[in-house]
């Protein structure tokens, strides 16, 4: 049965939907412990937008009731919604138009998020895939020697050629939208048309239909994806990460303060910047003296003048004028694509820092260039448009398993559509204008640069403080606990310099071994430095080719290096070598023992299918025949072993940013619980999540509390996933973000 909400007077009655009262619908309602819900808006902007219709249904999938948001106040549902448990997908969405009426969801299961937490590590594209549309791609893929050259169209069209059923599914089942788990999990086509229409049509027969269909199938669903996370032992995974979902829709709701003023002046020197390293580029190139980079102007007219000066003709933001003059100054510019994993020309750092001995004035100089153009495009007029004038402030998403690990992603390049008219800028419903001074899309705020003045541009607000904490080196404190390495216990357990003690695990020729940890900073300062790379390396499961790769290093020293590093951590070499065989041997990563989180290897099933093709007769032949030919085969046996190194890097790295980030959310949540208890929401603001660092703003006046309350949740949330160490934080209190 559907019942509609609604003070407007009805000229018919209608056979979908009987009208009722607001106190008929909660009389209805009084005994649902647990509701679907749902909301219909007018765009995607809660500070921006209005609500258009709630809808609730029972979890039997009996009733429905629609309630008319242009007539009826919502805010007559707050008891009942903050007392239900409630059942939806996309619920942060919602969570930010009930926020605007002061209804705060707490308990909540998004349908959404635990089928992104189920197939974790999936590309979007195959989420949803069974073995056999699994399999009947990565065939597909094998078949034909030059898919790596083809671009998306021509991909889809190929695959749409030989494997039609596995087309079919990327195009109409796959992902996490709810019409594609509703397919999934009841075998159910939901049609999505009408949402588009409500805006112009109101409430009638079809709106009402759509709007309750989407409260129906929500509770079925959760019931078929809790029996998959039971089996797979990810029940409290799933608790975190539904108990997370209002947090990350109060960091979108509550955005964070700019100084407009800082970022205009922030922006002017960039620019200057740039400009400046440019015309060092430029004046490379005409030193240099190579004529097919640079011209002379011997005409000129009586309008632009008689300017002879040589002026660079290279166009620095296209790679394929830049690669002919890196190959004149005798740089080697073959690197390997990162998505396609096939060698090509490439201009990137990690293709050309090993060379910088080549021309070190050149490589330094064009390094200078490239990062400053990067943060003028990068960090520029973009986050100004993204400042809304309802609130003042910059409101972004965030996607809480954003990563294969599980770590919180941020930012996107899709046009806030309700913002750009609201500022009078281009409106794009798919992508934001290339043009970045026009750009009103969703700003990445977790990778910004960490220079003083960048950070002092986001601010609090007048009467308010900046509070930044942050763990104190937590995925070393995890990686010794984790490991239970002895050397790296001691570390955190003696107070000894984590630096010093890598520098004198890797140089067992160069630092004596009588030498206590606490003097290396001072007797051998610069081997520390040189240990950061190989720690941060090989912590991260990097090995000595990833040394020579990344540092220039000659493979026989790095070697020596690795092999020291192993020698002198032996449970760190233990701890990883246990989780390269776990995930090879089983196809996922337990990112967490402690609650379940998964990272699965997607295509495994495929790839041990290959491995087992690969028998003697195999390689007697590609030995003969393949081997550093390029040839399909070849291609074939490059890729099967790379996706082991791959999944073998991330079973040791997942664990350590995984855990961080569950633990992350965790604290986050109980501070947000904290928040809403004493009465602070709106008042003690979340603003920007970095990792391992929360930012929050609050009154002066609560700065004391706020403060000791983030470092004891902080602490407390990370006690479950440690054995022998404690996780510390650091506080900075400003009036802007110092960290």
């Amino acid at each position: 049965m559907i019942y509609l909400v609604s003070a407007n007077q009805q000229l018919f009655e209608s056979e979908v939907y009987k009208v009722i009262s607001v106190e008929e619908s909660l009389a209805i309602m009084k005994d649902w412990r647990m509701m679907q819900w749902d909301t219909e808006t007018t765009g995607l902007d809660a500070h921006i937008d209005k609500d258009l219709m709630w809808q609730f249904g029972n979890i039997e999938g009996t009733v429905q009731i629609i309630v008319d948001c242009s007539t009826i106040d919502i805010r007559a549902y707050k008891k009942k919604m903050e007392s239900t448990f409630l059942i939806g997908a996309n619920l942060a969405f919602d969570c930010k138009f009930a926020f605007k009426h002061d209804i705060i969801p707490r308990a909540v299961y998004d349908c959404i998020t635990m089928e992104q937490l189920i197939y974790l590590g999936f590309p979007n594209f195959m989420i949803g895939a069974n073995e056999a549309i699994i399999n009947k791609y990565c065939e597909a893929v094998d078949s034909n020697p030059n898919w790596a050259n083809l671009n998306s169209k021509q991909k889809t069209a190929y695959i749409e050629q030989v494997a039609p059923e596995v087309a079919d599914f990327i195009a109409h089942h796959s992902g996490v939208s709810l019409k594609a788990i509703c397919y999934r999990y009841l075998g159910e086509e939901m049609d999505k048309t009408i949402r588009g229409e409500i805006i112009w049509r109101g409430i009638d027969d079809s709106t009402a239909l759509y709007g309750a269909g989407d409260v129906k199938p929500l509770y079925k669903i959760m019931c078929m994806q809790l029996e998959i996370l039971k089996q797979r032992a990810m029940i409290k995974a799933a608790k975190i990460e539904c108990n997370f979902v209002p947090v990350k829709a109060y960091f979108e709701w509550c955005g964070v303060h700019m100084n407009e003023i800082l970022w205009k002046q922030k922006m002017q020197q960039d620019e200057q910047k740039r400009d400046t390293a440019l015309q060092k580029l430029n004046d490379f190139v005409v030193k240099f003296g190579d004529k097919r980079f640079f011209k002379v102007n011997l005409e000129g007219d009586l309008w632009t003048g008689y300017d002879t000066t040589p002026k660079c003709t290279i166009n620095w933001n296209s790679t394929a004028q830049i690669i002919p003059f890196l190959t004149a100054l005798g740089f080697n510019c073959k690197g390997i694509d990162k998505k396609t994993k096939e060698e090509k020309d490439s201009i990137d750092a990690s293709v050309l820092k090993p060379q910088r001995d080549i021309n070190p004035e050149f490589y330094d100089t064009y390094l200078a260039y490239s990062e400053a153009n990067k943060v003028c495009t990068t960090y520029g007029q973009n986050y100004l448009n993204a400042i809304n004038p309802l609130t003042g402030r910059v409101h972004t998403t965030f996607r809480a398993l954003g990563t294969d690990t599980g770590r919180l992603a941020c930012g996107s390049q899709q046009q806030n559509i309700s913002l750009a008219k609201l500022k009078g800028l281009p409106c794009s419903s798919k992508t934001a204008p290339k043009d970045t001074k026009l750009k009103c899309a969703y700003p990445q705020l977790q990778n910004l640069p960490a220079d003083e003045l960048t950070r002092a541009c986001f601010c609090a607000e007048n009467g308010n403080v900046w509070i930044s904490r942050d763990y104190k080196g937590e995925e070393s404190v995890l990686m010794a606990d984790f490991s239970q390495d002895k050397a790296m216990l001691n570390v955190f357990l003696k107070g000894e310099d984590m630096h010093s003690t890598v520098a004198y695990m890797l140089y067992v020729d160069d630092i004596p071994r009588d030498t206590p940890i606490k003097d290396i900073k001072k007797l051998y300062k610069h081997l520390r430095q040189e240990a950061k790379g190989p720690e941060f390396c090989f912590a991260y499961a990097g090995n000595d080719s990833t040394l020579v790769q990344q540092y220039g290093m000659t493979p026989e020293r790095a070697k020596s290096i690795y092999d020291n590093y192993m020698k002198g951590f032996p449970g760190i070499a233990k701890f990883q070598s246990t989780q390269k065989k776990f995930v090879v041997n089983n196809g996922y990563i337990l990112i967490s023992p402690v609650t379940g989180h998964k990272s699965y290897w997607w295509d495994w099933k495929y790839w041990k299918k290959v491995q087992k093709s690969f028998d003697s007769k195999f390689w007697e032949e590609y030995k003969a025949y393949h081997k550093g030919t390029g040839d399909n085969i070849a291609k074939k046996v490059s890729t099967h072993f790379k996706a082991k190194t791959k999944y073998e890097k991330n079973a040791c790295n997942s664990p350590l940013q995984g855990s961080g980030a569950i633990i992350f959310k965790i604290f986050c949540k109980m501070l947000f619980d904290w928040v809403v208890d004493k009465g602070y929401f709106n008042i003690v603001k979340f603003c920007i999540p970095v990792h391992d660092e929360l930012n929050i703003e609050c009154p002066k006046e609560l700065q004391e509390v706020a403060d000791a309350k983030l470092g004891e949740v902080m602490k407390e949330a990370a006690k479950p996933f440690l054995k022998t160490l404690v996780l510390d934080s650091d506080s900075e209190v400003s009036d802007h973000w110092v960290h």
